[in-house]
């Protein structure tokens, strides 16, 4: 066939029930879309990278200061159902 030096080929394979899949031409550096990588913008990357709490414009040093307020009644309750 004309212009097969520009397509691969993905062999048949045998599926869990017993059935065949056919081979698959595809062209030469094709990536499937569950294998390509996922766009992220330089605000997700940001986000991604800073420390959980960490509001923009507070000081770092108030992040350590923080107090964790006690547990309420309920609260306790429920974590001893769980």
């Amino acid at each position: 066939m004309p212009g097969d030096d520009d397509c691969d080929v993905i062999p048949g394979s045998r599926r869990p029930d017993g059935t065949l899949r056919k081979e698959i031409r595809v062209r030469k550096g094709y990536v499937p879309p569950e294998q390509q990588q996922r766009f992220e913008t330089k605000g997700t990357r940001f986000r991604d990278s800073q420390v959980p709490g960490f509001v923009p414009g507070m000081d770092p040093a108030d992040l350590a200061g923080a107090k964790v307020a006690p547990k309420s009644k309920n609260t306790r309750r429920n974590e001893n159902r769980r």
